[in-house]
């Protein structure tokens, strides 16, 4: 490894999850269920698209697909949803797009 850029050495890099999903696949994959917990106005507003529920035997969480992931965006969608939230990495066009087609 010695080529590899020191930056990122010991760090995990974020890559995008679903680089070989179309727009379409995105919007099919949003229910109106996961779309109840986040209207779709506003999540083009903070750039996220609500796919799913995950339920466990303890919690429920609100799975989305969003252009970033950080603690900020994390809080924020928490926020305005009042669940928890995952987040899948997704290429913005493709966010867009998907957001529009859902």
């Amino acid at each position: 490894m010695e080529n590899a850029d020191p930056s990122t050495q010991g760090r995990q890099l974020a890559v995008p999850a679903a680089t070989l999903w179309s727009a379409g696949d995105l919007a099919r994959c949003s229910t109106p269920e996961a779309r109840s917990f986040l209207p779709l106005a506003d999540a083009a507003a903070h750039a996220v698209l609500p796919l799913h529920l995950l339920r466990s035997s303890r919690s429920v969480a609100l799975h989305c697909a969003a252009a970033e992931d950080s603690p900020d965006v994390r809080t924020r969608l928490r926020f305005l949803c009042g669940i928890e939230v995952s987040v899948t990495i997704v290429p913005r066009a493709l966010l867009d797009e998907g957001i529009v087609r859902a």
